[in-house]
């Protein structure tokens, strides 16, 4: 079946993929990664990206010039107010990650950017999860977040096989939902890693003097 549905010329991409530190260092910014995150659903405008993050416009025009310089966002509709145009920023894709070879530590530039990225998505993460908390708790009707941490063992294989379909039913549910008007914005920070295995303890040998 063809889908012969016209894509609104504000929709972003699905996919961009960060491949240099500098890029990667942008992101590596706790308020940098929540403007992203209020431009994935809908265009916003610095005012109003301010008024959620409860902070002064002009406090953030430094970060929104460096993520569109980068290629993270960008403009998709300008109007004029009061004689000032105003424009309104959207990500450039649904979906950004980082290249493989990028998260790569065996250099001390490149450890100290993957530490700094990977503290600035866990601890944006916490914030956001302790907000929802909040806000579900004031509600009759709540949805209680899925806490979960698994230990498995598999071949590799198996493991890329595993990334694959998670990463396929991700987006079996978030396509082509017909129902927009009730959809709710749901996060979710999957996080599959080869962890750290104990060697099996060798058994010592006996010497005869």
């Amino acid at each position: 079946m063809v889908n012969n549905i016209k894509k609104d010329p504000s929709d972003p991409e699905k996919k961009l993929i960060i491949e240099d530190l500098e890029t990667l260092k942008v992101v590596s910014d706790p308020q940098r990664l929540q403007i992203l995150e209020l431009m994935v659903l809908e265009p916003r405008t610095v005012k109003q990206i301010a008024t959620h993050l409860d902070v002064s416009p002009n406090k953030l025009y430094y970060h929104i010039n460096l993520l569109e310089k980068h290629g993270l966002i960008r403009v998709v509709d300008t109007q004029l107010v009061s004689g000032i145009v105003e424009k309104h920023y959207r990500v450039s894709a649904e979906d950004i990650t980082v290249a493989d070879g990028l998260l790569s530590v065996s250099e001390p530039e490149r450890a100290d950017r993957v530490e700094a990225f990977i503290t600035t998505v866990l601890d944006s993460t916490k914030e956001e999860l302790i907000r929802s908390m909040k806000l579900r708790s004031t509600e009759e009707s709540r949805q209680t977040a899925l806490f979960l941490k698994e230990m498995a063992m598999m071949p590799e294989e198996r493991a890329r096989e595993f990334s694959k379909r998670l990463q396929d039913l991700i987006k079996e549910f978030t396509e082509n939902d017909a129902d927009t008007e009730n959809v709710q914005s749901y996060a979710l920070l999957a996080i599959f890693y080869p962890s750290f295995r104990l060697a099996k303890p060798q058994q010592s040998e006996e010497f005869d003097e």
